[in-house]
């Protein structure tokens, strides 16, 4: 049976559709008087608060900590405002009276400081993060000393928020923020030295930061377009050319310029990356971590090293990484790794390098399972034949080849989109790929499918390593993705 309503009839179809019409009318009016009361009220407020400081500093000056209060009361309804420009001058104001009440170097400050970029963040004034966390870091080393996790945490901190600047701020000196990174990480390695013993394994995390910064410059120094040139250039003001230049005789030029070549034109062998001697100063960081492993005797984590150490040696384009591969699983299971679990493991092609150092078997398996629970849409028992390798989250367009450094610390995360292709394609025994089709993508634009199209082909590979061998696979399938930054 049909209920009685008002709007159970054609009769009744018409005055319901204007009752409905008016109630929506009312509601969007009332919401608006709400939201201008609202508005109201908190300048009304904001108008009580700046009369109140006025009357305080006739009283006590104009940095009295009598200010602080209500200085963060206003900072308060001007964020729930959105007046953030506004907002950035009452935090300055607040900075000034603390520095003055409890000292320039007092910690006090440092909550603060993460306000202050929180709101820089918003009003995307990239370089003001910059100051404020090398803020932070000198703070945390006056407190804590220069060699305390507080102040390297902090270090860190600033060095992730440079490589996120890369892509994040297109008037930046990109050169000149990868090489600051590679300076960061080269000061926080020195203090650690002098604070742990020489094999000391507190050292390993930083040694592979210290060697992921070198492999981002010479990704830089090998990118095809201006950026290369901008990086080799900078390089060279910083170290010379001794690190850029190969004299053996089967040496060529690469990346002549117009007008022929000059004593700053890198020659390289044939093969080798531009920079290979910075691949070349990085596998000797895994070379310092396996070193620790032996003279620790942790055979898990001489095993780890020796699979980082085959990493590098395709990235170096010099091997297929297999005699460290091998060695690596022989050590593994000395460790007491199930077979079972190492096959899976090695049996699935990895993009490299890795973002971390993974101390242990068990962070490496389980990073390797998130990815693939990443998948999109996940593995199914229909698509046997397809090897999925998860998500690759590129860096940026003229870094698609290098994955997107590792997530930001809070209070520097933002919200990003991402366009994405879905790739199938081949990985020979050396880690590089062939055979690349596009099998889709969001959204549907052949822009998009070339640029994930030619990035792919410079992506390496950890390749599948399976009975003590370095194999080819076919049918991987790979979801590339590449960030646009979200309008605030």
């Amino acid at each position: 049976m049909m209920k009685n309503n008002t709007c159970s009839s054609v009769l009744h179809f018409f005055p319901c559709v204007l009752l409905m019409g008016s109630v929506i009318l009312l509601n969007q009016t009332a919401l608006a008087q709400s939201s201008t009361d609202r508005f109201n009220d908190a300048e009304q407020a904001l108008q009580r608060y700046q009369a109140s400081l006025q009357e305080l500093e006739s009283a006590h000056g104009p940095y009295h900590e009598s200010l602080l209060e209500p200085l963060q009361s206003m900072e308060e309804l001007l964020f729930e405002q959105g007046q953030f420009e506004e907002l950035a001058a009452i935090q300055n104001r607040r900075l000034q009276v603390l520095r003055t009440t409890r000292g320039f170097e007092h910690l006090d400050q440092i909550p603060l400081l993460e306000e202050k970029i929180s709101t820089a963040l918003r009003l995307r004034q990239w370089q003001e993060i910059g100051d404020q966390l090398a803020h932070i870091q000198h703070l945390q080393a006056v407190n804590f000393g220069a060699d305390s996790d507080q102040a390297l945490a902090a270090m860190d901190d600033l060095a992730t928020w440079k490589l996120a600047r890369i892509y994040l701020d297109e008037e930046a000196d990109r050169p000149e923020l990868v090489l600051d990174v590679r300076e960061i990480y080269d000061q926080a390695l020195k203090l650690l030295e002098d604070r742990f013993p020489e094999h000391s394994p507190e050292l390993i995390p930083w040694q592979y930061k210290r060697s992921l910064s070198l492999y981002y410059l010479v990704a830089f120094m090998n990118n095809d377009d201006g950026l290369a040139g901008e990086t080799i250039q900078d390089v060279i003001k910083r170290d010379g050319m001794s690190r850029l230049h190969s004299y053996r005789a089967d040496a060529f030029v690469t990346g002549l310029r117009p007008g022929g070549l000059d004593r700053r034109t890198p020659i390289v062998e044939q093969g080798d990356p531009v920079g290979i001697a910075y691949l070349r100063q990085a596998l000797a960081y895994i070379n310092k971590i396996k070193d620790t492993a032996e003279q620790t005797g942790d055979l898990e984590l001489l095993a780890m090293a020796e699979l980082y150490h085959g990493d590098y040696q395709i990235l170096m384009h010099r091997s297929s990484g297999q005699r460290s591969y091998r060695q690596a699983r022989q050590l593994f299971v000395q460790a007491g790794i199930s077979e079972h679990r190492l096959d899976s493991l090695l049996a699935q092609p990895i993009p490299i390098p890795l973002q971390e150092f993974h101390l242990s078997f068990d962070s490496l398996e389980a990073q390797q399972l998130a990815m693939l629970e990443n998948s999109d849409p996940a593995p199914t028992a229909q698509d046997s034949e397809i090897v999925h390798l998860g998500v690759f989250k590129a860096w940026e367009e003229d870094l698609s080849a290098v994955a997107l450094p590792r997530r930001l610390p809070e209070p520097l995360r933002f919200e990003i989109e991402s366009n994405a292709v879905e790739l199938e394609f081949r990985i020979n025994s050396r880690g590089e790929t062939s055979s690349i089709d596009v099998i889709q993508s969001w959204p549907e634009e052949r822009g998009n499918e070339r640029v994930a199209w030619r990035a792919l082909r410079d992506i390496r590979f950890r390749p599948a390593f399976i009975d003590n061998k370095t194999r080819s696979t076919r049918n991987a399938r790979l979801r590339y993705q590449f960030h646009e930054v979200e309008e605030q």
